[in-house]
């Protein structure tokens, strides 16, 4: 796998912004807060996404908040790649929880989103299935930062637990990258243990927060069941309080029986009462009969009076109503019309001052010239739209465009003479590569074999024993044959050794022809990747492109140069006619702007428009005024002459004594018709006198009233008497019964309190059983839990055994790499790394001095330093091997304590590490540039600067 290119549309610092990477070695140097390690975070959140693995749940990895875009709302970016020898696109937007991701093919461009089915964080996991590894395993195993060893490389070397802790390390390493998915296995189990709780005393915890809760549901189970025992206690009470109402009620019945017969006792007496209330009414019809016949008597001298007032009135002249509301309407007409005429005359004064402020302020503006001042305006948009089209002509430094035109014709014949060369070899290697075959075919066909006559020899052994069991003579003869055969196979078989010693050396020399052409093919693509990249193009054609391209920005900037010179020397002398044409208008004149000059411009328009307006406006107000005073007068001189007109017919000289003369007239008028009514009501009553004989009547009244007085006389004060025992007593017998009933109501009372209470008491005992069953689901899930945490153990357990297991087995596939790498480091002193497996990971070396088997951890500081970058190769190698993938290596600062040798060796290290494999090196400071531009190492390099 490797990575071709990075673009980040927002991630952390880095907006719209884009990487390009190269086989081999990549050198990142920037100094620190430039950005790498946001650079290295986004490179992983691109490949791996922005998700926390290993959970049930989606949530954002522990980067996910760090690193959102300072300055942009997208977050997220692009990635191509190529893994197995196709190029991929892969996109991703972290708008977490409403996150995208697309896979797409390069070469053809399909979208291969769809061949890689979700996980259950609805993530498809595209990078690591493809390299099967998980992204926190191919961070344990493939990126190396500072802190995984700057923290032990800062102690003293005279520190005694140096070499320990950096053995542990060392073992570390192993441990958790030789099996980083059963590592974060591990962690998850660890995680889901911690989740459920260990204390049943833990409240945030589920394990605790559940018995928190069984306990709460047992204590409200037992105080559920003391309400079922109150309960039991208040039912018997209510059966008492019954028993108790019924007596209550009986005695109420009693009493009930016992007022009856004393009320029928006070009815017999009430009866003499009725009289005593006749006799009452009719005192008091007599009285109202008498009040009558003084009403009558009161009317007849009332009529009286009213006619001797008629004549007193009767000589006012007669003025009919409508007359005088006709009268009265012309006077009000009047007095409006007066009142308006003073209201119009105050106005028009004041209308007049402002005319007059108007009428001056109106001569001094006019000395402005309208049409010069919207000439202005006009010539301000042509030097806005100029000083538009100066600020839009961008200035070109034409000796820097010369240049890049120089340098490209100059690349163009390069990349035209590499090419060339590259055509050169090509053909060359066509022809090595037929001679090799030619070769080849030539040695097949002449080729020998000398088993046969081996075969035969053996064959023909047993010939001579034969012969030799007739006569030994004819033994020896025979033995001669396998003799010849045998010689024949020696002479065939010296020849076939020397034809292939001759062949291989042939192949020898042809390899490295062939091997010496494509070196040279290899320098010559190089040379025209580095032309090619340099103008960023593809091709000979893109070059030829991008030369026009330069020609015609080289062009245009000469013109644009022209074109800002003539409109500079333009829009200067208009600003200069403006300028005068304003210091004669305007004081003082603002500093140059066009829209303040504008503002300035139009304002002195609005205000000679505004002086204008208000004095036409003034001027036709008073033109109104002048015409509504002389209608107004000539209407009010009309009335008040039909007014005079009124008044000399009643013989008046003013409107009030004409009012009063209506007034009287009035009041006779309501004199006569009060006496018609009296004299009307005075006959009806002296009829209704006479019809209901009323003389008649209160004469017989008055008979009555002495028969009743003369019945109970004498005998009235006993039976008040008697009457007032028997009163006294139904008080008493009620007195008695409301006690009766407020005891029965408190009763009731009592009963009603009790049944909410019972109602209470069953509401909450219903919920007994609904509480029991929610206390057995608690115990039930109490159980569970404690049943899964104790699979999780189990499952930690043999999790934990697998890796021990998988680290024995890891020992021998792992030791190869390592041994290599040790060898290559240590310049062939130590040739082999033992990786012991039986107790935790013991790592030693033989001594070649002696032989002798010694722990790493005896060592001397550099060589631990060395074994620990040896089996960071040799892991990667090995999953890259076990992936069949070979993945980049990211270092990220490591060799910021590096002493200088030191550095130089591990450079040249990692250079033949990157023939295999893509290195991505970050640093800070400028001594790996240094040296391997010292030692001609190739590496493609990206500066980012603060």
């Amino acid at each position: 796998m490797k990575i071709k290119r990075v673009k980040f549309r927002g991630f952390g610092r880095w907006i719209n912004q884009e990487f390009e990477f190269q086989d081999g070695m990549n050198l990142i140097e920037a100094p620190n807060e430039a950005g790498k390690s946001t650079l290295l975070h986004g490179i992983y959140g691109l490949m791996f996404g922005e998700k926390k693995e290993g959970l049930k749940k989606r949530k954002e990895a522990d980067w996910y908040d760090s690193f959102k875009p300072w300055q942009s709302s997208e977050y997220g970016g692009e990635i191509d790649y190529e893994y197995q020898e196709q190029l991929f696109r892969l996109y991703r937007s972290f708008a977490f929880p409403d996150s995208k991701e697309q896979l797409v093919d390069l070469k053809t461009g399909e979208d291969l989103s769809a061949l890689y089915t979700m996980n259950k964080q609805k993530d498809r996991q595209f990078v690591e299935k493809q390299i099967g590894l998980s992204g926190e395993a191919y961070r344990r195993v493939g990126i190396f930062t500072s802190g995984m060893w700057t923290q032990i490389s800062k102690r003293k070397e005279e520190d005694h637990s140096f070499h320990q802790k950096m053995v542990e390390r060392m073992t570390k390493l192993l441990k958790n990258g030789a099996n980083p998915d059963g590592l974060s296995a591990l962690e998850s189990l660890d995680q889901q243990l911690e989740a459920i709780g260990k204390s049943e005393y833990a409240r945030h915890k589920p394990y605790g927060v559940e018995c928190e809760r069984e306990r709460t549901l047992k204590q409200e189970v037992i105080t559920l069941q003391e309400v079922r025992h109150q309960l039991q206690i208040n039912y018997a009470q209510r059966s008492d309080i019954i028993k108790q109402l019924d007596a209550s009620q009986q005695q109420v019945r009693e009493w009930l029986h016992q007022i009856e017969q004393i009320r029928q006792k006070v009815a017999d007496l009430r009866e003499m009462e009725a009289d005593t209330q006749q006799l009452e009414y009719l005192h008091k019809s007599k009285a109202q009969l008498e009040q009558r016949l003084d009403q009558w008597r009161l009317l007849e001298q009332q009529i009286l009076d009213w006619r001797r007032e008629q004549q007193e009135v009767a000589a006012t002249r007669e003025i009919s109503t409508e007359l005088f509301q006709e009268i009265q309407l012309l006077y009000k007409q009047s007095e409006e019309l007066r009142k308006k005429l003073t209201q119009a005359r105050d106005e028009l004064s004041k209308v007049n001052e402002h005319l007059e402020v108007a009428r001056s302020r109106k001569e001094q503006m006019s000395g402005v010239e309208k049409e010069r001042a919207s000439i202005m305006l006009s010539k301000l948009d042509d030097v806005e739209a100029g000083d538009l089209r100066y600020q839009a002509l961008q200035y070109v430094e034409e000796e820097e465009e010369q240049q890049k035109f120089t340098q490209i014709n100059h690349d163009l014949e390069q990349l035209g003479i590499l090419q060339d060369e590259q055509n050169q070899l090509h053909e060359k290697k066509t022809i090595a590569h037929q001679e090799f075959l030619k070769m080849k075919t030539q040695h097949a066909q002449k080729k020998e074999s000398s088993v046969p006559w081996l075969i035969a020899s053996i064959v023909t052994m047993a010939i001579p024993g034969g012969f030799a069991f007739f006569h030994w003579g004819l033994g020896l003869g025979a033995l001669v044959v396998p003799l010849l055969l045998l010689w024949q196979y020696r002479r065939v078989f010296v020849q076939d050794r020397s034809r292939k010693k001759t062949e291989q050396h042939q192949k020898k020399r042809m390899q490295v022809v062939l091997e010496d052409l494509d070196r040279q093919l290899q320098e010559n693509t190089q040379h025209q990747k580095q032309i090619t990249q340099v103008w960023r193009v593809r091709s000979l054609t893109d070059l030829l492109l991008k030369r026009e391209e330069i020609q015609g920005s080289l062009n245009q900037s000469m013109v644009q140069t022209i074109e800002r010179r003539n409109l500079e020397i333009q829009l200067e002398e208009r600003k200069q006619e403006i300028e005068e044409w304003m210091k004669k208008h305007i004081r003082p004149v603002p500093e140059f702007s066009v829209s303040s000059w504008k503002e300035s411009i139009r304002n002195l328009q609005k205000q000679e428009q505004r002086a204008e307006d208000q004095y036409r406006l003034f001027e036709m107000k008073s033109e109104a005024l002048n015409r509504e005073i002389t209608e107004k007068s000539e209407e009010r001189e009309q009335l008040e002459l039909s007014l005079e007109q009124k008044y000399k017919e009643f013989g008046v000289s003013t409107f009030g004594e004409l009012e009063s003369w209506y007034e009287r007239h009035k009041h006779l008028i309501q004199l006569h018709w009060q006496i018609q009514e009296a004299e009307k009501r005075y006959e009806d009553w002296s009829k209704q006198i006479q019809e209901e004989n009323c003389l008649d009547q209160w004469k017989n009244q008055r008979i009555q009233i002495r028969e009743i007085q003369s019945k109970y006389l004498g005998e009235v004060s006993l039976l008040q008497d008697r009457h007032r025992d028997w009163e006294y007593e139904l008080a008493k017998a009620e007195e008695h019964l409301r006690d009766r009933e407020q005891v029965r109501e408190t009763q009731q009372m009592e009963l009603v309190r009790l049944d909410k209470t019972l109602e209470d008491y069953e509401e909450q005992h219903a919920r007994l059983p609904l509480v029991e069953s929610e206390w057995e689901c608690s115990k039930n899930r109490i159980q569970e839990l404690e049943k899964e945490r104790t699979i999780l153990e189990l499952a930690k357990q043999a999790l934990e055994e697998s890796s021990r297991q998988f680290q024995e087995d890891l020992s021998p596939r792992l030791t190869p790499h390592a041994s290599k790498w040790i060898r290559t480091i240590t310049q062939n002193r130590y040739q082999a790394l033992n990786i012991d497996p039986k107790e935790g990971i013991q790592l030693s070396v033989f001594v070649p001095e002696t032989g002798e088997r010694k722990s790493v951890e005896h060592l001397s500081t550099g060589t631990i330093d060395q074994m620990y970058l040896a089996l960071r190769f040799a892991l990667l190698q090995f999953y890259s091997e076990m992936t069949q993938t070979r993945l980049p290596l990211i270092l990220d600062d490591c060799f910021v304590h590096f002493d200088q040798d030191r550095l130089s060796e591990t450079l040249q290290l990692l250079h033949q590490f990157s023939q295999d494999h893509q290195v991505i090196l970050c640093t800070c400071q400028t001594r790996e540039r240094e040296l391997l531009n010292t030692f001609q190492l190739p590496h493609h390099s990206i500066t980012l600067s603060l």
